[in-house]
């Protein structure tokens, strides 16, 4: 069998990062068997698709009306880097035990959180490729997640106080109340973690 397992390990085992942030961790590789390999990378990668469907009313010739469904998808990259853990050239033998292999990487400034939603996605992962001559490569595939911060800066009427009056009357049979107001003021409307 060669390659009996293999692990990526964030240093941070959340797997949670901010953009900016430094990711460490290490990639484990337990070999059963001696193997010949041509390398060993690393591949972070960063994708946002989206997806949906709407359906379009259209006339025939014959003056019909008829439905029909469109699909629309887009896929746009956020990241994507690769790094050799091993060889970049040549190949050599792995033989019996394990192997760890440390990395660090340093995530660009400006990435979009990760997000799932009904119509798309962002997703972030960290993938591991053992390039085996002649025969199936072994890879290993994690996902982690991104938080950005928001700058409160970017939009001023955040940091206006907001103040909201609600008023409301109560009766029961022919018995009526004055009205019950509610009135809630904040000093601003941005907040952030």
């Amino acid at each position: 069998m060669g390659v009996h397992n293999i692990q990526i390990i964030f240093d941070d085992p959340t797997a949670v990062f901010t953009p900016g942030q430094t990711i460490t961790g290490r990639v484990l590789i337990e070999i059963s068997r001696s193997v010949k390999i041509k390398n060993i990378k690393l591949k972070f990668l960063g994708v946002a698709n989206v997806d949906w469907s709407e359906t379009e009313s259209r006339t025939n010739s014959d003056g019909q009306s008829e439905n029909h469904s469109v699909s629309y998808t887009a896929r746009e990259e956020y990241l994507k880097s690769k790094m050799f853990l091993v060889g970049e050239k040549g190949e050599f033998q792995l033989e019996v035990g394990e192997y760890i292999y440390p990395f660090n990487f340093s995530l660009p400034h400006q990435l979009p959180s990760t997000f799932k939603g009904r119509h798309g996605k962002i997703c972030y992962t960290a993938k591991v490729k053992i390039n085996i001559p002649w025969k199936m490569n072994k890879e290993k595939e994690i996902m982690f997640k991104i938080i950005s911060s928001i700058n409160l800066n970017e939009d001023p009427s955040l940091a206006e106080p907001k103040k909201e009056i609600k008023e409301k009357f109560y009766c029961c049979c022919f018995c009526k109340s004055g009205p019950l107001a509610l009135i809630v003021c904040i000093p601003y409307s941005g907040f952030v973690p």
